[in-house]
């Protein structure tokens, strides 16, 4: 080696999807990096994962190599490539980067001296912050886009589902749905009057109405609705006399289905009984014929 301060290092690079072209763009910044610094690159490992834990495979390839004495440190270009966690890097710098060399491209750190510890600390806790500061306002602007009616994905409260299209496409708007808003209607009156969650869901079942996944009403499910109702202030309140007009007609129609679909269901036992007879009624004759025969 012709300089006395050169290294070798082990680079990694590391994305969260799988992207050829920035992994690539990382191993060429690392390569000129060692070239003009005169350090000797031993080997490349990468990652395709979140950057969210450091127990991942390439990157545990790459501190082998410092534990084995092969490598004296590591390069990446740029420290969210190892990590975002404050709590992950502090771990890191008391075990390995207290006496490895960690490189990073874009930032100028060298972790042998405290000064440069500190500013590698003071680097994390920077990234970690703008880390949170971006999870918090994905998370208010979710809670401001359910604010105004738009489905931003995950499980609808009872009582409304994603509007359609006229293509029949979703169109990303949150609307009542008519039937379980009836439902819920129901619920919340019969809650008011004192009744238990067992008590609702046994009504609804008597009345032919099933769950959103098309099953029979449990305490437990009757329970959730009104947890998650509550949750996100979904009372029905305002109710006109038009609203309760709709919803008994609503309702007229349902009993109505389920009262076809028990005939349906009845008229296919009869038949099927006595398709079963049709097949014993041959013998049956057979036998009575016989015994009459034996008679005369």
């Amino acid at each position: 080696m012709t300089n006395e301060n050169s290294l070798r290092l082990v680079g990694y690079c590391r994305v969260s999807t799988i992207d050829q072209q920035t992994i690539e763009k990382q191993t060429i910044a690392i390569g000129k990096y060692c070239e003009a610094m005169e350090h000797s690159l031993v080997d490349v490992f990468f990652d395709k994962v979140s950057g969210k834990t450091i127990d991942r495979d390439g990157f545990k390839s790459c501190l082998h190599l410092l534990e084995t004495g092969e490598a004296d440190g590591i390069i990446v270009q740029s420290l969210d490539r190892i990590s975002r966690s404050l709590s992950d890097f502090s771990f890191l710098i008391n075990t390995y980067f207290n006496k490895y060399q960690l490189v990073s491209v874009k930032d100028s750190v060298d972790t042998t001296s405290a000064s440069g510890r500190l500013v590698l600390n003071m680097l994390i806790t920077i990234a970690q912050w703008e880390r949170e500061t971006i999870s918090e306002r994905t998370r208010e602007s979710m809670r401001y886009l359910r604010s105004i009616g738009r489905f931003t994905g995950g499980k609808l409260a009872y009582g409304f589902k994603q509007g359609v299209c006229r293509d029949g496409k979703p169109s990303g708007w949150i609307v009542p749905h008519n039937k379980e808003r009836y439902k819920l209607f129901l619920m919340q009156k019969w809650r008011a009057d004192g009744m238990s969650y067992y008590g609702i869901a046994n009504k609804l079942n008597d009345l032919g109405f099933l769950s959103r996944n098309g099953k029979l009403w449990s305490q437990g499910k009757i329970h959730s609705i009104f947890k998650t109702a509550e949750k996100n202030d979904l009372k029905i309140v305002g109710i006109t006399e038009e609203d309760v007009l709709a919803f008994r007609a609503e309702e007229k129609k349902q009993l109505e289905e389920n009262a076809i679909t028990r005939l349906k269901i009845k008229i296919e036992e009869q038949v099927d009984k006595l398709e079963i007879l049709d097949g014993y009624i041959p013998e049956v004759l057979k036998i009575r014929d016989e015994f009459d025969d034996q008679g005369k």
